[in-house]
């Protein structure tokens, strides 16, 4: 009797919808978390920078009310890679798959 092995590699699908290996997610948000910081800073900075230079008409209105930005919006099907799925001879009685 010839059994099978189905083994099935997610992982691909996974990442492609967001989805990270640990390592990959802390990576991931330590550099955002940097990121954040960094940019918290240069906004403090150009804040501070504005009330340095109130003899040219700037205010307090203009810190606190900021501009309005645009936002972009993309819709998608995810996940848009395969799962590899590869079949092995095995010496199971039984259909293992693996996941």
């Amino acid at each position: 009797m010839n059994n099978v092995r189905v083994l099935i590699d997610t992982t691909r699908c996974w990442a492609d919808i967001g989805y990270l290996t640990p390592v990959e997610f802390s990576r991931a948000q330590a550099k955002k978390g940097m990121d954040a910081a960094l940019e918290g800073i240069a906004r403090r900075v150009d804040e501070g920078n504005l009330l340095a230079a109130f003899e040219r008409g700037n205010t307090i209105e203009n810190i606190v009310v900021p501009p309005l930005q645009e936002v972009e919006l993309t819709v998608r099907m995810l996940p848009t890679v395969r799962p590899e799925i590869n079949f092995i001879k095995s010496n199971s009685a039984f259909l293992d798959i693996y996941l």
